[in-house]
């Protein structure tokens, strides 16, 4: 199973729970399809823990972010590892 097939699982697995702590002003198809795209877009990301995507992504529900969108928050690899970023608008 490669990284990506196993963090789309990851986030399938647990849309109810993400979607879940997603504020009702982020849209949540839109939360969980900007996610996919954005690791499946970049080859350092997909290199990193599933763990990591995770993590990152729980704390951009949090926040109430939306992950790669108009500046908000972006997943960046760090040496195998994802870290979330928040960007200029989020």
């Amino acid at each position: 199973m490669t990284e990506v097939t196993a963090i789309e699982t990851w986030v399938m697995s647990r849309k109810e729970q993400l979607c879940a702590l997603l504020p009702s002003s982020i849209q949540q198809e839109r939360f969980l399809r900007n996610l996919i795209m954005q690791i499946n877009s970049n080859k350092d990301l997909r290199n990193c823990s599933v763990e990591s995507l995770a993590r990152g992504c729980i704390q951009a529900t949090t926040l109430g972010l939306d992950i790669g969108v108009l500046g908000s928050a972006y997943l960046v690899p760090y040496g195998g590892e994802a870290s979330l970023t928040i960007g200029y608008q989020g």
